[in-house]
């Protein structure tokens, strides 16, 4: 552990790591609570996993892709930023999970939505 904590808020094994398990946990777990069935880590034929939390015939319109991202808090372009820069940072991690999964997620007939968060300050819309 160093003198101003960082390690343990950047570190992939007890930090952004395990942040991402437990917000991925809540999510099952608030999910199955309400009765939607769901499945962890679900991935396509393709061998792309879009989907850290899929629920199953969400809300009558087929599967609900759901991607975690959470922003290293310590990143030149996160720390301590104004909401302004954490708005813009988000969007861009969005965007990019967008891109990168959507158009393979609707081939599949699923629906997509990631969710990034940073530790100190929100997530997206």
């Amino acid at each position: 552990m160093d003198a101003w904590g960082d390690h343990a808020v950047s570190c992939l094994k007890n930090g952004i790591g395990k942040r991402h398990t437990t917000v991925q946990e809540w999510l099952l777990q608030t999910a199955r609570r309400a009765g939607v069935p769901c499945t962890r880590e679900a991935g396509l034929p393709d061998g792309t996993v879009p989907a850290d939390v899929l629920c199953h015939a969400w809300q009558g319109k087929g599967p609900l892709a759901v991607d975690l991202t959470i922003v290293n808090p310590l990143r030149p372009s996160a720390s301590r930023p104004s909401t302004e820069t954490v708005k813009k940072l988000l969007a861009h991690e969005e965007q990019a999970k967008l891109a990168k999964y959507e158009s393979t997620c609707r081939r599949a007939g699923w629906r997509f939505q990631p969710l990034v968060i940073h530790p100190w300050t929100g997530l997206t819309s």
